[in-house]
């Protein structure tokens, strides 16, 4: 499967318009200088260096690496403080349309709110761009505010139906919405339109092994995710990593998905693991080895504490799942794909997806596909 082929590559900021309560997001921070799908991968990680975590793998505390969800190139994203990061690029493929090897790009005083956002917004981004109209809605994590995201050509917001949609569906949402009229999505709807199209990822290559795909090289939506929504799954993601590599000063951090019409509360926990004070050392000897590697000495649970509404994914109060269970995707994995998995809710049933895990070591590629295919 070529990664290349990835259709994110056409998806600009300028054809969106975000916004929060009414108020139209500005992107006057630099991130509009990084394609939507690259700064999706670094946002993360930006929201975990805010939190306070540090990346065992890596030699500098302040320093992480990724690769984008294309596959054609890979970037160093470095924690330079107040608020600020650098994005470098390390390596470029000449088919990239955005970026090149030895790019540079400063994002500063951005804030946290801001980059959630951002990050919420991508899947929507996606969804919209390949059906060609429509508006997303969805809530922030502290339940604070709801924002849109419309798609805009020409200057004008495309709501309606357009011949630009390479979807031959009459109906979308899996909820019976015309096409033709005024539709906004929100996260639930998006998440019945993913699983509409039965997805499976699957394992055509990697560079290198690792933990996720020794144990399993093809994915089922049963397999794809542990708390059985993928939408709130990519909502969690950041606050998970953060938790798992040591942000966040508090051992428990509290959390609502993006949900509309119904919404999960959730209690993310943190513990140590079995024999922490060893692997610990060993992450220590490794960092002064010069030999980093991912040591993981914390567990994190998420814990459901609570519903709004009815969940439309069946997610009850008493739900515990653990984080970076490898039965399952990776998570990192899952969270790179979330575009991908959206736009393939919104594409021609035929067509496969390819993408690229976030690992600039693994670089594992996932395909989308129907199950039936």
């Amino acid at each position: 499967m070529k990664l290349g082929n990835y259709p994110a590559c056409n998806i600009s900021w300028n054809d969106f318009l975000i916004k929060e309560e009414g108020t139209t997001v500005q992107f006057n921070h630099g991130e509009k200088k990084l394609c939507p799908s690259a700064l999706h991968v670094a946002l993360p990680y930006m929201l975990a260096f805010m939190a306070g975590a540090r990346f065992p793998w890596e030699v500098q505390s302040n320093v992480v690496t990724a690769m984008c969800p294309v596959g054609l190139v890979a970037m160093r994203i470095t924690n330079i403080g107040h608020d600020a990061f650098e994005v470098s690029f390390l390596e470029a493929k000449e088919s990239c349309p955005c970026h090149s090897k030895g790019d540079h790009v400063i994002i500063k005083g951005i804030s946290h709110r801001h980059l959630e956002i951002l990050d919420l917004s991508f899947p929507f981004m996606n969804f919209i761009r390949s059906v060609g109209r429509g508006n997303g809605i969805f809530s922030l994590l502290d339940g604070s505010a709801s924002c849109t995201v419309a798609l805009v050509l020409g200057g004008n917001e495309v709501t309606k139906g357009t011949s630009s949609s390479s979807n031959p569906d009459t109906n979308w949402a899996g909820d019976g919405v015309n096409m033709d009229a005024d539709c906004t999505i929100s996260p639930c709807m998006l998440e019945r339109q993913i699983r509409g199209r039965d997805p499976v990822v699957f394992i055509p290559g990697m560079k290198r092994t690792c933990r996720y795909p020794r144990k399993k090289r093809e994915h089922p939506l049963t397999t794809m995710e542990p708390l059985g929504c993928i939408m709130a799954s990519h909502a969690l993601y950041p606050t998970l990593l953060g938790m798992l590599y040591g942000g966040f000063p508090d051992k428990k951090q509290e959390f609502s998905c993006p949900g509309v019409e119904a919404s999960i509360h959730a209690c993310i926990t943190r513990q140590l693991s079995r024999g922490a004070p060893y692997l610990k050392l060993l992450e220590k000897l490794l960092q002064l080895a010069k030999f980093p590697q991912d040591v993981i000495w914390r567990s994190v649970w998420t814990v459901v504490s609570g519903v709004s509404g009815t969940c439309p994914r069946g997610i009850n109060i008493g739900t515990k799942v653990r984080f970076g269970e490898t039965s399952h995707l990776c998570p990192s994995a899952l969270d790179s794909m979330v575009g991908s998995l959206a736009m393939f809710g919104g594409i021609d049933k035929e067509q496969d997806i390819g993408c690229s895990c976030s690992s600039i070591d693994c670089r594992v590629q996932h395909g989308i596909k129907r199950r039936d295919s």
